[in-house]
């Protein structure tokens, strides 16, 4: 005895029309257009976030005498992590050594103090601006070149890059103008 198969509803021959065989193409082009400017993206990606980076080291390291409490206070922080850590790690037989406890006692904060009294330090620091200042300004512009290849061909994912690359680009190169109208110095409030 034969047992008759019931197509379930729905289910019966399907063709599929003109219209959606045109989309699944389009779709399948855009999957394919997408992937190929992925090859672009992540390099693109990865030297505007070091762009940005050294970007922002620039406009600080220019800026000193406004951030250096800002990065005496960091240092300060990292260092004490550091007092407690070692501390903690070592079960407090660090303490033991007589080197470290003098270091506590005496030189820990030698550094933080420095970048606080930095009016006192800046001009010794000012000529190593192009030290934060040249990297800043290729990594920004080699994103800003992959950005705008990925941008021509018309690529997705870009112009956010594009935008992000030109304003650090544009941040590094003002504070690099600056430092060579000033004759080679940095911002100081002497």
């Amino acid at each position: 005895m034969e047992e008759k198969q019931e197509e379930k509803i729905g289910f019966g021959n399907y063709q599929p029309d003109e219209k959606s065989i045109e989309r699944q193409n389009l779709a399948k082009l855009e999957r394919e257009k997408y992937k190929a400017g992925s090859g672009l993206r992540i390099p693109a990606r990865l030297l505007c976030i070091f762009g940005a980076i050294a970007s922002t080291i620039t406009m600080m390291y220019y800026l000193l005498p406004i951030f250096s409490a800002f990065i005496g206070a960091l240092i300060a922080v990292f260092l004490i992590f550091f007092m407690i850590f070692s501390v903690i790690i070592t079960i407090g037989l660090i303490l033991m050594n007589d080197g470290y406890r003098n270091w506590i006692g005496n030189h820990m904060f030698d550094v933080p103090n420095w970048f606080f009294n930095i009016a006192k330090h800046i001009t010794e620091l000012s000529k190593y601006f192009l030290i934060t200042a040249i990297p800043a300004l290729v990594f920004c512009l080699a994103g800003l070149i992959l950005a705008i290849v990925g941008v021509s061909e018309k690529h997705k994912k870009f112009v956010g890059i594009l935008v992000v690359s030109a304003i650090f680009f544009v941040n590094a190169l003002f504070f690099t103008i600056l430092y060579a109208i000033s004759g080679g110095q940095t911002m100081t409030f002497n």
